[in-house]
């Protein structure tokens, strides 16, 4: 039976307080090593990791190996990195604080419309509030 491979990028989101882990299929290879080509070749965020898992094709039984964990360089994993994608969270919700300012300072210079500068307010309300609770 033909099997595939289904490559999920996985990474830390944030929420006021708490967080996740988010995780979204992003590539299927048809073997192993066409996946881990293509987690090699793709670059993502530090701190977010790739699940590697086999299917088999057209079968509705879900079952299989277990899933197998490695990082956005593409180096095998025994877990997954939470506490480091926790704290590149952090880094990356504060890096987008920045930007969004930086981005509306622009919005404001140039006369933009008032309603692209508003849902930049909203972004920026919305990124402020999910780092609520985190150091």
């Amino acid at each position: 039976m033909k099997t595939v491979w289904v490559i999920s990028h996985c990474e830390v989101y944030l929420k006021p307080g708490t967080w996740a882990v988010d995780e979204m299929p992003q590539f299927v290879a048809s073997s192993k090593d066409a996946a881990l080509r293509l987690i090699r070749a793709t670059w993502v965020d530090p701190g977010t990791w790739w699940r590697l898992e086999e299917f088999r094709v057209d079968d509705f039984q879900v079952r299989g190996r277990a899933a197998e964990l490695y990082s956005r360089e593409g180096r095998p994993l025994r877990s997954e990195p939470r506490e480091r994608g926790y704290r590149a969270a952090i880094a990356r919700y504060r890096k987008d604080v920045g930007r969004i300012r930086a981005q509306m300072t622009t919005f404001r210079s140039e006369g933009r419309p008032k309603r692209d500068v508003a849902v930049l307010e909203k972004a920026l309300r919305s990124t402020r509030s999910c780092l609520k609770g985190h150091a």
